[in-house]
């Protein structure tokens, strides 16, 4: 299923619709703990930040993605491919592209958490990157 999944990720890589979908199903998938090494391996964590930097007006695919990306970093091995991967600054740049997308904003918000947790080197970078003032900005925007 998951290879299949990934497949038609990368098949229909243009295709908006098809990335949000891809994206989901993921997603669900990588809620079970044994999966997300699973997608990792079948190429699926590069499918997403693909999806990510080929839709990033996309309000769907960016919460999909920065969801899918929170999940697999529960993987030690994923967190740092995400990271080389450019993982950090896709999901800074999806906080500052949809500042008004309250489901980006917590999305993207939740995997800066997750990506920075324990690791000294990459809480460096996202501070480098603007991580910090788009959270900041996201928690201004969306207060209540």
């Amino acid at each position: 299923m998951i290879a299949g999944i990934v497949a038609a990720l990368r098949l229909h890589s243009k295709v908006a619709d098809q990335q949000w979908h891809g994206c989901g199903a993921l997603r669900k998938l990588a809620r079970i703990a044994a999966n997300r090494a699973v997608i990792a391996e079948e190429g699926g964590l590069v499918a997403v930040i693909v999806a990510l930097q080929q839709h990033p007006w996309d309000v769907g695919v960016q919460v999909e993605g920065c969801a899918v990306l929170s999940l697999l970093d529960k993987n030690n091995a994923n967190s740092v491919a995400i990271a080389e991967e450019g993982g950090l600054a896709i999901v800074i740049a999806a906080l500052v592209r949809h500042t008004d997308d309250a489901r980006v904003q917590e999305q993207g918000c939740k995997a800066l958490i997750d990506l920075s947790k324990d690791n000294a080197d990459r809480k460096v970078a996202i501070a480098q990157q603007g991580g910090i003032a788009a959270v900041i900005a996201a928690l201004i925007q969306h207060t209540s």
